[in-house]
């Protein structure tokens, strides 16, 4: 399972297209800081859960070549994106459903005015300034626990988490259940408030998070004072 470390070489070097064009490399800060905490040649099994365009499963495809990538996004419009992103990469596997704590269908608000991504298992906050611009379209999708897909496909263990699931972090996390303990290292997205209702934020996350012994390792970027990208890292790993 040999980690590629020169498949790029900056965050800056763009090779992916998404709907904006060609994507920055997000990944490269995430395992350029945890490169030396973790053995990224036995990095087995990657999740990325809540893909929009696959760029980052792509990216991970690159970086560990033999590695087994899942990729989940539910949305009709983006799983078609990602389907033709994918194709001839026989190192990823690509699923049109959500992970959350319900094996079956989901009520699933879909953004019809901007950023696909910024789509939720939520209803926005209207009393958000940040939430409150979002337009929802209810639709209804696929669910699957992360126990439930990880016991179903006889894996092993996940090692890395890449999550952006705008505010059903907790929840998302939770479908794992005891497999959470063999996950080595989690890049996720959280809110600082609540940009849709209950949604998860920062502080409830972090205490969620070590709780299962995992501490933050850093964080990488800052959305307007919003949302944040943080990196949690397993202590007993």
């Amino acid at each position: 399972m040999k980690f590629n470390k020169n498949a790029f070489q900056s965050i800056n070097d763009r090779k992916y297209r998404n709907w904006d064009g060609y994507s920055l490399i997000y990944t490269h800060p995430f395992l350029e800081k945890i490169v030396n905490k973790i053995d990224l040649n036995k990095i087995e099994v990657v999740f990325d859960i809540g893909s929009r365009d696959c760029c980052q499963a792509l990216e991970f495809s690159d970086w560990f070549p033999e590695t087994q990538i899942y990729a989940f996004e539910p949305i009709p419009q983006s799983a078609e994106w990602c389907k033709k992103a994918i194709e001839g990469r026989n190192n990823i596997k690509f699923f049109d459903y959500a992970v959350s704590q319900t094996d079956g269908t989901i009520d699933f608000y879909e953004i019809t005015n901007g950023n696909i991504g910024a789509s939720s298992m939520l209803k926005k906050n209207d009393k958000h300034h940040y939430g409150s611009q979002y337009q929802q379209k209810k639709i209804s999708i696929n669910s699957i626990k992360a126990k439930t897909f990880i016991e179903k496909n006889n894996i092993n263990k996940v090692d890395l988490i890449w999550m952006d699931v705008q505010g059903a972090e907790i929840d998302v996390l939770s479908s794992f259940e005891n497999h959470l303990n063999n996950v080595k290292a989690i890049h996720t997205e959280v809110g600082l408030s609540e940009i849709y209702e209950k949604s998860t934020i920062k502080n409830e996350l972090i205490e969620f998070m070590e709780k299962r012994n995992f501490s933050v390792d850093h964080v990488i970027s800052n959305n307007e004072g919003v949302e944040q990208d943080i990196v949690f890292i397993n202590q007993k790993l």
